[in-house]
């Protein structure tokens, strides 16, 4: 017997009404010092947690002290003196400027030269390596490795000096303006302020160096880039001199050639004029029908001269015959006549031979002219080749003159690049304005270790808060029934409390039992009210969503709170799997619930009774039975059970997770749904409600079980705050 069965039983008070709607406020001052209360072991949890991981830190810090050096850096040369154009750049670029400040090269130098590397500070090697370093360095060492795929170490042990030397060092570029800070923060105050200086002073250093070498890169490349000019200057100059002797050594020059052209082109001229008119006169000796016209094409003085005589003496001739007239011709003019004619016909004859003589002339004279003419055209083609080559060779000194030109022009740039190269490498690189020094600091940076830790309780108290508020907005878990209101088809059937272990052993124990007895009591009056007639269900299915949320508990007790009202009832352990009525009430578990079921006992066999509690029960039965519930014979169960004016109360796993409760649901007559305070999530009531109501369990009431009642007072429900603490207090002062 447990002590469950000792709680008195008390005068049953119905449940208070459900309220309109709660209050979901959660920006009320109210609301935020519930939490608080609620959440107070965790913010305390986590601001401890979070205060002891900051306060060593704290505690350990070393005062740090900053030196500042401000300095404006330009670029000395004016754009007039930087014209080679090779090193010089158009503008400073402070961004860049800045990077050098910080760079490797630079950074090493400062530390050998302040030997740096000889103080803890800077050096990890020559600090204790504390246990948590040691973890850190070697799952450092573990993921890099990992990665790399072996172990990983420092190539070189100057760099963690240099991350430390870096990390103490600050390069601030003021927006707006050439001004560059250097900050400095170091353990001691005069090495804060050394550091500055010295970055200024090795800037410079390393800024001429650069320069430097630059310039006398630019300057070799130069001077190569001049030896190669000259030589190509020089071979330009040999080519040009040699096609200026060649056109000396040429035998006739460009004037002497156009000339002979000339006169070469004049004579042709001639000759075409005089063929043309030899042509002429030949073309009309051929055409000419009498002698007259034959000695007209002619036109010599020897055929001009016989011509006159052959006029003369038929003029002659003609004056005779005029003289002495007809009558007078044969006797007085026959022989002169005779004479004439044949003088004339002589003459004829000789001019005859002459215009055939002209004529082979004319013939004569064309062909010497054609061969004359084949002669010049020779000529003239010689002198006008003498004349191209004249031109081309001319040409080509006029080309070679300009590309020896053209050479020189850049040799003499080139050299004229040089002379300003050796100018710029006497001129400073870079020019630093130092507008302010660094000086040794006579305070520490940051505040004290009080302000600190002041800030660290404020940081963890609203971590911690932040946390609470979070784990508060994760809660899903019922904690009023004004949460499942919003499920259709379900009722609220009351509350049971919570009853601490602690209270089995102490006087509180009849408090907390009335409590309990209150609560049941409510459920079984509830169940009264949604019935007409006022009178309990014949049956009732107690079942909740998931395993742990007291349904056995629940039904033991609400079969008790039956018997002692003296009404019958029959409490049915329908958990093939998990029931343990046997164990709470102390009896064997055969033969029971699962035995009847498979036909191994009768009903009355497995019905049994217990006289101190006055319920009729089954137990599970033994294990390995069929576990598949028979629905006939659960009807025959509560056909029995009604006959004998007994009220069935069925104990099922949870709906959730076996289908016991599923087979039973449209059997009983109500659905009774037992629901853990703070544990059971509203997504599984809403699960286990839809399967219930699928199988036939239309009448659904819950009941919210294992409620802690003092911490349900810090909750804002209308069943909680002030009613949850009347009612503790109430039953304990009872006492």
């Amino acid at each position: 017997m447990s002590q469950l069965d000792k709680i008195t039983r008390a005068l049953a008070t119905p449940p208070a009404p459900l309220p309109a709607e709660g209050n979901d406020d959660w920006l009320d001052v109210a609301a935020l010092f519930r939490v608080v209360r609620r959440r107070i072991r965790l913010i305390l949890l986590v601001g401890t947690v979070v205060l002891l991981a900051l306060v060593p830190l704290i505690l350990g810090m070393e005062k740090s002290y900053s030196a500042i050096a401000r300095i404006l850096i330009h670029d000395p040369l004016p754009p007039a003196l930087a014209a080679s154009g090779l090193t010089a750049e158009a503008e400073l670029n402070l961004t860049t400027e800045a990077e050098r400040l910080v760079s490797r090269q630079l950074a090493v130098r400062v530390i050998t030269e302040l030997r740096l590397q000889d103080r803890p500070e800077f050096n990890p090697a020559l600090n204790e390596v504390s246990p948590l370093e040691q973890a850190r360095g070697y799952l450092r060492t573990l993921i890099r490795g990992a990665g790399a795929g072996g172990a990983w170490q420092e190539t070189d042990p100057m760099d963690p000096i240099v991350r430390a030397y870096t990390a103490h060092l600050g390069i601030l570029q003021a927006p707006g303006s050439g001004v560059v800070s250097i900050r400095f923060a170091s353990q001691d105050p005069i090495l804060a302020a050394l550091v500055p200086n010295t970055v200024i002073r090795l800037y410079l250093d390393e800024s001429q160096k650069r320069a430097e070498e630059r310039t006398g890169r630019a300057s070799a490349w130069l001077q190569g880039r001049v030896t190669e000019q000259a030589r190509r200057v020089a071979d330009a100059i040999a080519a040009a001199n040699a096609v200026r002797e060649e056109a000396e050594d040429a035998p006739t020059g460009a004037p002497a050639a156009t000339q002979t052209l000339t006169d070469l082109s004049a004579r042709r001229a001639e000759i075409v004029r005089n063929r043309a008119e030899f042509t002429t006169r030949l073309t009309a000796l051929e055409a000419a029908d009498d002698l007259e016209s034959r000695a007209e094409a002619i036109d010599t003085e020897s055929v001009f001269t016989l011509w006159r005589q052959i006029e003369a003496e038929k003029s002659d001739l003609q004056r005779l015959l005029q003289r002495y007239g007809a009558a007078q011709e044969g006797v007085v003019a026959a022989g002169a006549r005779v004479a004439a004619e044949t003088h004339i016909s002589g003459l004829e004859r000789s001019l005859e031979a002459e215009i055939e003589r002209g004529r082979r002339n004319l013939v004569t004279e064309l062909a010497a002219l054609d061969r004359e003419e084949r002669v010049v055209v020779a000529s003239m083609a010689a002198a006008e080749e003498s004349l191209a080559n004249v031109a081309r060779t001319e040409a080509r000194l006029a080309q070679l003159q300009r590309a020896a030109d053209a050479e020189q022009t850049a040799l003499d740039a080139l050299e004229q690049q040089l002379r300003a190269l050796e100018a710029e490498a006497r001129l400073p690189a870079a020019e630093i304005e130092v507008l302010s020094p660094a000086t040794v600091p006579l305070v520490p940076d940051g505040r004290s270790s009080t302000h600190y830790l002041v800030a660290a309780i404020f940081g963890a108290g609203t971590l911690a808060l932040l946390v609470a508020f979070i784990f508060e907005m994760l809660d899903k878990t019922v904690r009023s029934h004004e949460q499942l209101r919003k499920i259709p088809g379900i009722t609220a059937a009351g509350s049971l409390p919570a009853i601490p272990r602690r209270a089995f052993r102490s006087r509180r124990f009849q408090a907390a039992g009335r409590l309990y007895a209150e609560g049941i009591e409510g459920v079984l009056l509830t169940l009264e009210q949604r019935r007409s007639g006022g009178v309990l269900p014949p049956s009732i299915l107690v079942t909740s969503a998931l395993p742990g949320e007291g349904v056995s508990t629940t039904a033991l007790a609400l079969a008790r709170e039956v018997a002692a009202s003296g009404r019958g009832v029959l409490l049915v352990d329908a958990d093939l799997r998990r029931g343990n009525l046997h164990i709470r009430l102390g009896v064997p578990e055969s033969p029971g619930f699962s035995d009847f079921i498979s036909g191994r006992a009768q009903l009355d066999e497995v019905v049994r009774h217990d006289a101190a509690s006055g319920i009729s029960y089954v137990t599970r039965g033994a294990r390995g039975a069929k576990r598949q519930i028979d629905r006939a014979l659960a009807v025959t169960l509560m056909a029995t059970a009604k006959a004998n004016q007994q009220m069935v109360i069925f104990d099922t796993p949870p709906a959730l997770v076996t289908n016991e409760a599923l087979m039973l649901a449209g059997l009983a007559s109500r659905t009774l749904l037992v629901v853990q305070w703070g544990c059971t999530r509203l997504s599984a009531v809403e699960s286990a409600v839809e399967r219930l109501s699928q199988r036939g369990g239309t009448e659904l009431d819950v009941v919210i079980n294992r409620v802690n009642l003092k911490r349900q007072a810090l909750y804002g429900y209308r069943d909680a705050g002030d009613l949850a603490k009347s009612l503790r207090r109430y039953h304990t002062r009872s006492t």
